[in-house]
């Protein structure tokens, strides 16, 4: 994983790249601590949010993060946990 700069005509646009072999797996019913997990998928989000990545790639790598996580088994009330909207780090399932 890494960064994409593009120059347009006018500007740059900032993407967040990920390799053609990279997997989006940070399983739920894996034996790490939840809190690895959580550490895991907060990573992400904040990598998101640090990035001055367009509304439209914004828009984009967030839908990317919501599908890894449904993919992986959590719940939909994990992004907002970790995106702060709710609650602390307790339910992870």
């Amino acid at each position: 994983m890494g960064v994409t700069i593009s120059r347009g005509t006018d500007k740059l646009s900032i993407d967040i790249y990920k390799a053609p072999t990279y997997t989006d797996i940070i399983p739920n019913d894996s034996c790490h601590p939840n809190e690895q997990k959580l550490a895991a998928i907060r990573y992400f989000y904040n990598r998101m949010n640090t990035y001055q990545l367009s509304a439209e790639n914004k828009r984009k790598e967030s839908n990317k993060l919501q599908q890894i996580l449904l993919n992986n088994g959590y719940s939909a009330s994990v992004s907002k946990i970790i995106t702060g909207k709710i609650g602390k780090e307790r339910d992870v399932n």
